[in-house]
């Protein structure tokens, strides 16, 4: 299912996938990302294609991805099964990137199955989700930055692509930010995700100037 550099073997996958600006790589290449934890964590010495870190920490914000995230079929019990299976399932994920549609990427995967022989297995689609990105040279994007300044007495880091939240795309058009008050080791999306009561106190005073700075521009 992928190529030796790690993406979908998919053929026409990526093809809309949008490529940051130089000026958005730049943004990225500043955040912190720390690739020896993650390679730790996977068990792996290296990253797919022999990216450095920096690449690394490009590619996992403007590269898709279509991950198996799991595989049933035939009889898990603990005894003695002799028959042979008639069914199978598999749980597919498909992260997009801004430029891509679902539907097209859907296609995609239909042909990809049909060509390898297998065009009659069921695709079942539980959801689907449009990316959104935002100039990050809007002036709502300067505006969010320079509040986070005076209320964290701190230079903002400005991502331009989000990857934790999905379906923007229908707000296409519109200048979206989002303003986290979790730490790094805040444990998103586990189950020891947490917020510190005076971050979370931060963050309500930087909304406050958010909407005081709005109301001075409208």
């Amino acid at each position: 299912l992928a190529h030796p550099n790690g993406t979908p073997a998919v053929k026409g996958f990526a093809d809309d996938a949008r490529v940051p600006t130089d000026a958005e790589r730049a943004l990225l290449e500043r955040m912190p990302f720390d690739g020896a934890f993650l390679k730790h964590r996977a068990g792996v010495a290296a990253f797919k294609g022999g990216l450095s870190d920096t690449e690394a920490a490009v590619a996992i914000r403007t590269v898709p991805t279509l991950t198996v995230t799991g595989i049933q079929g035939g009889d898990n019990t603990d005894d003695i099964t002799l028959g042979i299976p008639a069914t199978a399932s598999a749980k597919v994920e498909i992260r997009l990137v801004p430029g891509q549609d679902p539907e097209r990427v859907l296609t995609a995967v239909r042909s990809h199955l049909a060509d390898g022989g297998f065009g009659d297995i069921a695709v079942e689609v539980l959801a689907t989700s449009r990316s959104h990105i935002t100039d990050h040279t809007d002036p709502f994007v300067a505006l969010v930055a320079e509040t986070a300044r005076a209320a964290y007495d701190a230079e903002p880091l400005i991502e331009p692509y989000t990857q934790w939240i999905g379906n923007q795309g229908v707000l296409a058009g519109m200048p979206i930010v989002g303003v986290g008050v979790s730490r790094a080791d805040a444990g998103i999306d586990g189950p020891n995700e947490h917020i510190r009561l005076e971050d979370y106190r931060m963050g309500i005073k930087h909304i406050v100037r958010i909407m005081a700075a709005m109301a001075v521009t409208a």
